[in-house]
């Protein structure tokens, strides 16, 4: 069989010869007309595109939104006919416009969504209809509430802006997009960055005369606004008042009145209301919130919903609950109107919040039940049950910190239909409360993956402090109605829930980032980057500290180009690594049945504290047993860890020794009381650990000092043969929380060398100073520090560095290839800034902002200076201590001081405690050797004071170390041994002779 083209001239070659002449005619006809044909299309795309223009040059935005809906809708068929496409993309974008003006918020974000598709498939991002697309998507997430897509947009705006060199005029607003985004996600600190950037560029252009310059005026009160809406976020009141004000005086001396302004001037009186009522000034509440509604009146602005709901709160502060639920009813009709159309719209389901909290104040519950329902209806899609005991998915929930509060308020009503009898608990609504803090508690993790900033987690933190609360106290009193121990181990998850959350999450992060099989260059990338912005950080903390204003603000705007940077990098990791996602955002959840079977043997015990509003929660858990006990906390409470932590933190003087004796033996038995003698009731005997989660202000308290009984003897003495310390009893350890314990096992041998020890040298030795405190410019010599280093390198093979050696560069430099890791020196906590605490060594300091961008492989870090697990204290998040800085590290388990220690005690501690480590005890034993062998040898009555050696606690993990001892150990065995054989030999020779 031939080939097609044979075939082909095989069969024309038997057709009459004028039909062959025919085809090939008018196949040569066809060719000579395919440009024509062509040329017409390109014509008829032009006149499509011509007359779509043409409609769209008839747009009246004077018109109602109907009738340039219509105008635009034909020219959108006229461009898609001829596949113009810029004029699809902005056509698509002119219907976000009309729909917006229409409220019908849903189609608006549809539109924005098809330009941005339209745009980026056939015009590239740097085309302005991709700029008009993202940002009106934008805007629309961020209604929605879903702050982090719409950071995401608002971020790419800015990078897009650099980019294209857009006008500084849109740089100001995408920056206040920015900021304001940030704030609502909790980023407070990155918030007023980039308003302060806005603000600062909105500055540069005040001497513009063009036409513009009335508009910049005018969206600098915006700026004023935002910023003085972030401090109240804050609770920097005299900051927001301020810049409530600046907006208000810039809006005066503007003297226009159009829509944008006077929504403006609402807004500042709004807030400033809510200021006053923050403060409980109630006659200042109630004339900026009369003022506020006096503009809604006269000039028709919108979300007057706010104005009503401050007014309904002040009802409530002055005790008239009917006025309040009128005015709550017309927030909520306000609110409605305002978003006929966008049934999610935020301010609903919070003012539908607020007058159920003022309902279950007045004890109307049903009631109450109902409008927290009606609540989830407007915060959810595609949920429609009003039974109160159902709630919606969490995938269903658009503002999941409006759920949170509306679940957790249905539980806390609940809980009090509960007990509203005094003689009785109703099993029932007690039971429905349990269930609806279990659904709030599983919203806290999702809540916590759109949190960007520690700043945020310590806020989420307080506020999720409450909700716990109430959890554990309603699982605590189901346990004593059923005694099934289900509810103990629910307490117990609670407690751990708001446990050092941050540092988890940090730690889960870099763990995520070693094993999600990411490129060792995208990994290098995130470390530089790091600490590229610690390194800014700490230059800004220093220009701030001189006052050097026009460097700090070239530095703040490097500052938040970075952090820009670091979010983008961080969105793409996320997106195009799921595996580093997952890991990333893995809610770690605390199995006390897992904490007793791998961690708990029967020597040791575990005890958690959770200090609640009215009580503390003490959790107790053994091998095999778990006990929950509640104590009331008191003023009697309150005094006791006020004096005894007052007495420990200051060197005893002899001075009144008998009045120092008594206040100390007696409040240090009375803490023993409230804190552990019923605890410790229930376990086992051959209990001898104590690994201890402090909460709150215990997390300053060294238990092992606490006194299991009081004196037997009347004469003050401090040492054990007086006194029975907790310390003879339990070795003590301490953590973070629970949740630690079940961290990532370390690889064995992170680091080869076994130990690095630092002694700085520092100014001249004053006789009148010998702590290791931190005394601001002037940092005194501590010789018994060299002495210490020194003494255990005798124990332990590695390197000393002292003196003019013990640098920062070389702590840098050398600290990852060590196990041990031993720092005598002096330390200055931060109180108001924690990133800023300082360990110094010879030639400058090291932050531990520094810290915080290091990997470490050290098992042991010990801290011989001071303060160095002190530090400003976050509830629920625990103190953010110097000590935390090297967790983050990477050092598991550190030696930590809790006030200013003493320098030659310290040393002679440590040597203790070193001897012991190396002899195989485990890190809490050898800490109670050293403590036990300083006290046998303490000299008189007044050196055994628990101020010299109940300082240094053990936090983190707590096993043995598998050392060596250090080549010079061996040798001086291998010389007693050489030399006992020369003697020997001796004298065998002389009884021969």
């Amino acid at each position: 069989m031939g080939s097609p083209t044979n075939l082909f001239f095989e069969q024309t070659t038997q057709l009459p010869l004028i039909v062959i002449r025919l085809l090939w005619l008018v196949l040569l006809i066809s060719l000579i007309n395919v440009p024509l044909i062509a040329q017409s299309a390109v014509l008829d795309s032009t006149q499509l595109a011509q007359e779509g223009q043409s409609m769209l040059d008839k747009v009246d935005f004077e018109q109602a939104p109907e009738n340039n809906i219509s105008l635009v809708e034909k020219a959108l068929d006229k461009f898609l006919g001829a596949k113009q496409w810029a004029g699809v993309a902005n056509c698509y974008n002119l219907m976000v416009n009309f729909s917006y003006v229409k409220e019908d918020f849903d189609q608006a974000e549809q539109y924005s969504r098809r330009a941005k598709e339209v745009a980026e498939t056939h015009l590239g991002k740097t085309h302005p209809a991709y700029l008009d697309a993202i940002f009106n998507l934008a805007l629309f997430q961020d209604l929605k509430g879903f702050y982090r897509e719409a950071l995401d947009s608002y971020l790419e705006i800015a990078e897009l802006d650099k980019q294209l060199g857009t006008s500084k005029y849109q740089v100001a607003t995408t920056y206040l997009n920015i900021g304001m985004t940030y704030r609502e996600i909790g980023a407070h600190e990155l918030a007023i960055d980039a308003l302060q950037f806005a603000l600062n560029t909105r500055t540069e252009l005040l001497s513009d005369t063009s036409q513009y310059a009335t508009y910049n005026r005018i969206e600098m009160t915006s700026i004023f606004l935002e910023l003085g809406k972030t401090f109240l976020k804050t609770k920097e009141w005299k900051k927001a008042i301020q810049y409530f004000h600046a907006s208000l005086n810039l809006l005066t001396d503007i003297g226009l009145s159009s829509e944008y302004t006077n929504q403006t001037r609402y807004n500042c009186c709004y807030h400033l209301a809510e200021h006053y009522l923050e403060q409980e000034q109630m006659d200042s509440a109630a004339h900026y919130a009369q003022l506020a509604i006096l503009i809604k009146d006269k000039y028709q602005v919108f979300d007057d919903c706010f104005s009503y709901r401050i007014l309904a709160k002040i009802n409530m502060q002055q005790q008239h609950p009917k006025e309040a639920l009128l005015n709550f009813d017309r927030a909520i009709q306000a609110a409605t109107q305002e978003a006929a159309n966008y049934k999610q719209f935020p301010q609903i389901a919070e003012t539908y919040a607020d007058k159920a909290d003022a309902l279950l104040t007045m004890q109307r519950y049903e009631e109450a039940l109902s409008y927290f329902q009606q609540g989830l209806l407007t915060s959810s899609l595609h949920f429609f049950q009003s039974d109160p005991l159902q709630n919606p998915a969490p995938e269903q929930i658009i503002q999941k910190m409006i759920a949170l509060r509306l679940i957790a308020g249905k539980a806390s009503t609940y809980q009090r239909m509960a007990n509203a009898r005094p003689s009785d608990i109703e099993l029932t609504p007690l039971k429905a409360a349990f269930r609806q803090f279990e659904a709030a508690t599983q919203l806290i993790p999702l809540i916590r993956q759109d949190v960007i900033t520690n700043e945020a987690k310590y806020l989420l933190a307080v506020q999720a402090q409450q909700l716990y609360d109430q959890a554990i106290a309603c699982a605590m009193q189901l346990h004593q109605v059923l005694n099934d121990p289900v509810y103990l181990y629910a307490a117990f998850q609670y407690a751990e829930s708001n446990k050092a959350i941050a540092l988890l999450d940090a730690l889960q992060a870099d763990h995520a980032l070693q094993v999600a099989d990411l490129p060792d260059s995208l990994i290098r990338q995130e470390e530089l980057l790091s600490r590229e912005i610690a390194y800014t950080q700490s230059k800004l903390a220093e220009l701030q500290a001189k006052k050097a204003l026009d460097q700090i603000a070239r530095l703040e705007a490097k500052q938040l180009a970075l952090r820009e940077k670091q979010q983008r990098f961080q969105q793409h990791l996320e997106k195009a690594f799921p595996k580093y996602h997952q890991l990333k955002y893995q809610n770690v959840v605390v199995h006390p049945q897992e904490i007793q079977n791998q961690f708990l043997d029967e020597q040791t015990v575990l005890v958690e504290y959770f200090w609640g509003q009215d009580q503390i929660y003490i959790f107790t858990l053994t091998q095999d047993q778990i006990s929950l006990q509640a104590i009331d906390q008191n003023d009697e409470l309150t005094e006791s860890l006020q004096l005894l932590r007052q007495q420990l933190s200051e060197p005893p003087s002899t001075q009144q020794f008998e009045q120092l004796y008594t206040t100390y033996t007696e409040h240090a038995h009375r803490l023993y009381q409230m804190l552990l003698a019923e605890p410790l009731k229930q376990i086992p005997t051959t209990v001898n650990a104590m690994v201890i989660v402090p909460d709150n202000v215990l997390a300053f308290l060294p238990f092992e000092g606490l006194l299991t009984t009081l004196p037997a003897s009347p004469r003050a003495d401090f040492r054990p043969q007086n006194l029975n310390y907790l310390l003879e009893n339990y070795r003590v350890a301490y953590s973070y929380s629970a949740a630690l314990l079940q961290q990532p096992a370390l690889p064995e041998e992170r680091a080869k060398a076994h130990f690095l020890g630092f002694a700085p040298a520092f100014q001249e030795q004053l006789a009148t100073n010998t702590m290791r405190s931190c005394t601001e410019l002037e940092l005194y010599d501590l010789a018994c520090a060299r002495e210490e280093v020194r003494a255990i390198n005798k124990y332990l093979d590695g390197d000393i560095l002292l003196e003019d050696q013990a640098s920062h560069a070389n702590f840098v430099s050398m600290a990852q290839d060590y196990r041990i890791i031993h720092l005598a020196t002096h330390a200055c906590i931060d109180e108001s800034d924690a990133m800023n605490h300082k360990v110094y060594f010879t030639d400058k300091y090291l932050t531990a902002r520094e810290l915080y961008q290091m990997d470490l492989n050290a098992e042991l870090v010990v801290l011989s200076a001071c303060n160095t697990g002190t530090g400003q204290l976050v509830q629920g998040e625990g103190v953010l201590s110097l000590t935390r800085g090297f967790i983050h590290a990477g050092c598991p388990s550190a030696i930590m001081s809790l006030w200013a220690v003493d320098d030659c005690t310290s040393a002679q501690i440590m040597g203790n405690f070193y001897q012991a480590l190396v002899g195989q005890q485990s890190k809490d034993a050898a800490l109670q050797h050293a403590k036990s062998t300083y006290l046998a040898q303490a000299e008189d009555a007044l050196s055994a004071h628990p101020y010299y050696w109940a300082a240094f606690v053990q936090v983190g993990n707590r096993a043995e170390l598998s050392l060596q001892q250090s080549q010079w150990t061996y040798v001086v065995w291998i010389s007693i041994v050489v030399m006992l054989l020369v003697c020997l030999w001796w004298l065998r020779r002389r009884s021969q002779t």
